[in-house]
């Protein structure tokens, strides 16, 4: 039986919770293995510190017990992140038995529960940024994980049908106009910062080492590629219509930017121009 108290923090909502639990029969359900005491509190795998539940009482379980916990506390975000995985293998239990989850209301409440979790100042990284240094350990950490044979997909194809579903999948998944606009947004205020004019300055530089065209000198293609980033910056007007520049134009269009340009083109001076 546990304790009502651990290290001071009130477990009684925990506590009636399994105790409750004790008394539902869960015959005609998945059973997954509990530990009413996480291991990572202390645990252990005797019987009494063992309890069998149906994988939502399961998930739900450490939710209500990292509820017992401040945010701040490391219970909490553990406890948490224990119900974050039985969710995904709630996921895969459900796939292989052939459920969409897209209509299984558990999962769905579940999902949206664990992503309001997380979000604004609820996320423990609210407000914070990776220092340099962190950065570059996890690059360094991350760097050559998938590669080759450590690829899950190494020496894998994906079938027709799994194409036609990605495909298909991609063809709905389109920014809204406001995310479009915000991006824009975000894309215009970096290249008139101080790491985007750098970033820009490298690629101006390392440009005839991208190509490499024979017969034209560097300094022909840092013209080229200056005088198309100074074209999509400048301002047009489309049929009656003025943007910010080519590729605001083409999101919002929902038309690709060599169309957008080629219309400038055929129709200068009449229906589409550069302001």
């Amino acid at each position: 039986m546990i304790e009502k108290k651990y290290n001071n923090t009130d477990l009684t909502t925990y506590v009636n919770f399994i105790n409750e639990c004790r008394n539902k029969d869960y015959s005609e359900c998945g059973i997954h293995r509990h530990h009413i005491l996480p291991k990572f509190m202390g645990g252990n795998e005797s019987a009494k510190n063992l309890i069998n539940l149906s994988y939502e009482d399961h998930y739900n379980s450490h939710i209500i017990l990292a509820n017992c916990f401040e945010k701040h506390m490391v219970e909490h975000g553990k406890n948490i992140s224990s119900s974050k995985m039985i969710l995904a293998s709630i996921k895969r239990i459900l796939t292989k038995r052939g459920i969409d989850i897209n209509n299984d209301t558990f999962f769905i409440q579940a999902s949206k529960q664990m992503k309001d979790l997380f979000l604004g100042e609820n996320n423990p990284f609210y407000g914070k940024r990776h220092t340099d240094e962190t950065k570059l350990a996890i690059g360094k950490k991350n760097k050559n994980k998938l590669l080759g044979e450590n690829n899950p997909m190494y020496g894998k194809t994906h079938t027709e049908t799994a194409k036609q579903k990605i495909s298909d999948r991609s063809k709905l998944l389109k920014h809204s106009a406001e995310t479009r606009n915000k991006m824009s947004e975000s894309s215009r205020l970096y290249r008139e910062s101080i790491e985007g004019k750098i970033e820009i300055k490298h690629r101006l530089d390392n440009f005839s080492k991208w190509f490499g065209r024979a017969g034209k000198s560097d300094e022909h293609y840092k013209k080229m590629i200056a005088a198309s980033i100074a074209k999509r910056a400048r301002k047009c007007i489309i049929y009656g219509i003025e943007y910010e520049s080519i590729a605001s134009a083409a999101r919002q269009i929902n038309n690709s930017e060599f169309k957008i340009k080629q219309c400038i083109k055929i129709n200068k001076s009449k229906d589409c121009y550069y302001v």
